[in-house]
């Protein structure tokens, strides 16, 4: 009996090891929002109205078309809890059930960083969030806008 207590006691353990890799790994990535050049203006209040589905209009008038990562990536974890203090499977049942009542439309999901940046660079009106370092925040910058998250 003893053993087995030493068997997952270690097993925790390891799997408390890992997940704090992971943790350290994300220490120095920033949460931020990414939009077409033709959006100047996002706050963290605005990133939650438009991914709640309650605000879907610009205030140019254009539609919003919201992208995001797959539920399971860190990104969209880290996003979800962030923004709307969820974890992403509830997320995805608060749009379920706007969609159902007919009060927007779901965001598009694209599989990867790359696909994300790309559909957002071609797409007027678009928002996505991303975990970035600095660099790469620097270099976006040039091809789109982009917003903190979390400060």
């Amino acid at each position: 009996m003893n053993i087995l207590r030493r068997f997952i006691a270690l097993v925790f353990l390891i799997l408390y090891v890992i997940g704090t890799d992971d943790v350290r790994a994300n220490e120095n990535l920033h949460l931020v929002a990414i939009t077409n050049k033709s959006i100047s203006t996002l706050t963290k209040s605005d990133i939650h109205a438009y991914f709640s589905l309650r605000k879907q209009l610009l205030p140019s008038g254009n539609k919003v078309v919201l992208i995001t990562l797959p539920l399971n990536s860190p990104e969209t974890l880290r996003f979800s809890q962030i923004v709307f203090d969820y974890y992403p499977y509830q997320l995805a049942r608060a749009w379920d059930a706007r969609v159902f009542a007919g009060k927007g439309a779901l965001p598009i999901e694209k599989p990867d960083k790359t696909s994300l940046i790309k559909f957002i660079t071609a797409t007027q009106a678009s928002i996505g969030y991303l975990l970035l370092d600095i660099d790469e925040i620097d270099t976006l910058s040039e091809q789109v806008n982009v917003f903190p998250i979390e400060e």
